[in-house]
């Protein structure tokens, strides 16, 4: 802490008072420094937290999650991967990307650093922001019931990208051609990512989740906020219809699927397997005669393995299309080409919120302007 309040203090001594600034804010006090200090000591710590936890990074998580991503920014063929995917962006985008690429070369060549001071200062003004009109509102009722502003869930799941940013759905250009199609919500979780969409369709959202206890949740939480056009489906989303082992740990998350950022589990996380069914969206709005006006994923990696079993659904409707490509250091440079190859007119705006992280949660808001 003494080498961050270093650089964060400025003393002056003004006629009969001393007079000390921290960030910007200034106290004044006719008594020495030290009885000045204990008097303001709150103010201190305060400043010091939002200094350290609020403007600079320090996600010990991520830093682990980013390993792959050293892998494959360290292959032969990441040059031709690289240039292939930003061939598809505007230079608004491509800079996005580069700033993703960019911080994780920084704690590829810091690896013991445990705070990295990269943040722009754009970007420490919204983190700030973050903190005290997202984070801060957040409430829990009792253990089952948690609140952020007139959304409830039964567990905190209060995800910033969902909640704070609203899954940039403002950012899709022509929202309007959605009212009247269905939303496909692929890894649907809760549902709470189904609850916010469904106030952008007068059509049901179709809401996948392979995993029981996040599937048995859904209906609670579309009762809480007085949902009544989700459609909760007990199933993985794939290339082929076929059944997947899954792997859950002790509190029923899952831990490693095929074509997920874990195909197996790891050795010790006490997972134990189930069997789910998977269908390709392909067969399934097929065989329910559907018009997809949106399609959002969220499926831990196997974005890919998804795409392609919706190649027909895509071509056909052209949706807007909502996809993550976190999981994974091919979906973040190899899922863009992927549906730009389809030649479907498609536009992409590379979605990175403001957040305690720089690479979990990005997606990609792929769009056809007609």
């Amino acid at each position: 802490m003494s080498k961050i309040l270093e650089k964060i203090f400025s003393i002056k001594n003004v006629e009969n008072y001393n007079i000390i600034t921290i960030f910007g804010v200034q106290f004044k006090h006719r008594n020495k420094l030290y009885s000045l200090i204990q008097e303001n000591l709150n103010n201190i710590k305060s400043i010091y937290n939002w200094c350290t936890n609020y403007r600079l990074y320090s996600n010990e998580m991520e830093k682990h999650f980013i390993q792959p991503f050293i892998e494959y920014i360290g292959k032969r063929d990441f040059r031709e991967k690289y240039l292939n995917c930003i061939k598809y962006l505007e230079n608004e985008e491509i800079a996005k990307l580069n700033t993703i690429i960019k911080r994780i070369q920084i704690i590829q060549e810091n690896p013991t650093q445990q705070v990295y001071d990269f943040y722009s200062h754009e970007e420490k003004q919204k983190l700030y922001d973050f903190w005290h009109n997202f984070v801060n509102k957040i409430i829990k009722i009792d253990e089952n019931l948690y609140v952020y502003n007139q959304y409830k869930l039964p567990e905190n799941l209060f995800g910033a990208s969902l909640w704070y940013y609203n899954m940039n759905l403002g950012e899709i250009k022509n929202i309007n051609k959605i009212k009247n199609k269905y939303i496909i919500d692929a890894g649907a979780s809760v549902g709470d990512s189904a609850v916010l969409l469904s106030k952008y369709t007068n059509q049901k959202v179709m809401a996948f989740e392979p995993i029981p206890s996040n599937y048995n949740l859904i209906p609670k939480t579309c009762e809480l906020n007085n949902i009544k056009n989700v459609v909760p489906i007990n199933k993985a989303l794939y290339n082929i219809n076929t059944t997947l082992d899954f792997y859950i740990d002790k509190a029923d998350n899952m831990v490693a699927a095929p074509g997920s950022s874990i195909e197996k589990p790891i050795s010790g996380n006490c997972a134990h397997k189930i069997q789910v069914e998977a269908i390709t969206l392909d067969s399934y709005v097929k065989e329910n005669n559907l018009e997809v006006g949106l399609i959002k994923t969220d499926l831990e990696g196997v974005e890919q393995k998804f795409l392609e079993g919706a190649v027909e659904t895509i071509k056909q409707q052209k949706p807007v299309l909502l996809i993550s490509i976190y999981h994974k250091p091919e979906d973040l440079f190899e899922i863009i080409p992927f549906i730009a190859n389809l030649n479907l007119g498609y536009k992409f705006k590379i979605i990175r919120d403001i957040d305690v992280s720089f690479l979990i949660e990005t997606s990609v808001l792929a769009e056809v302007m007609e």
